[in-house]
């Protein structure tokens, strides 16, 4: 059973919290996410219960999101959005990031407080630079995987006459908990996971 808390996932993974209209004038496209687990460490929060926040992970398992990037094209802010929560993120062309914290209650950790950070980091990859890859994600694509532009026709995502050229963002997803205050259990201290992540877009 999935059971994994994020601070702008949780609440629309849990409760499928409505969608709302991405900030931005330019749409850089709504992705289907999937998240497939790398690493555990230290992660043995049991299940709170029903009607509070469920525990931050039962067993490593995969999970499915919707995710939909989006920029100010006169200040190229860029931003993340899910269900009905919108962040900040930062865009450079290729890779976009986006890092929020948000505080958790964990029943076992009731008597500390429990922070909760997520880092999203995707690189969206155009049509050309998808194509040599049978439209899946790269191996390594933030990490040398991605294929530059080039004058062989490859281009890199960006503004066309039909739309934003990119249908695939490919990248990592990391979140820790972190425990501070009071008579705090030792599970409820740091706990890191890793997912990897690819997403087409819809």
């Amino acid at each position: 059973m999935r059971r994994l808390l994020w601070p702008c996932l949780t609440w629309c993974l849990a409760t499928g919290c409505p969608a709302t209209r991405a900030p931005g004038d330019v749409d850089l496209g709504t992705y289907e996410m999937h998240a497939d687990p790398v690493s555990f460490e230290g992660c043995e929060l049991p299940d709170a219960g029903e009607g509070v926040d469920a525990g931050f992970l039962l067993a490593p398992a995969g999970f499915d999101f919707e995710a939909t990037f989006s920029l100010e094209a006169d200040s190229g802010r860029a931003f993340m959005t899910i269900g009905a929560t919108a962040r900040d993120a930062g865009w450079d062309g290729q890779v976009l990031d986006s890092t929020a914290s948000a505080q958790r209650q964990f029943t076992t950790c009731a008597a500390c407080t429990t922070v909760v950070t997520e880092t999203l980091v995707v690189a969206l990859l155009s049509r050309s630079q998808a194509e040599p890859g049978a439209l899946a994600c790269p191996a390594n694509p933030l990490d040398g995987g991605t294929p530059p532009p080039d004058d062989a026709g490859v281009t890199g995502p960006g503004l066309t006459d039909a739309g934003f050229d990119s249908v695939l963002a490919c990248g990592e997803l990391h979140a820790t908990v972190v425990a501070d205050g009071g008579a705090c259990p030792d599970v409820c201290h740091t706990c890191a996971t890793s997912f990897s992540l690819q997403g087409r877009r819809k």
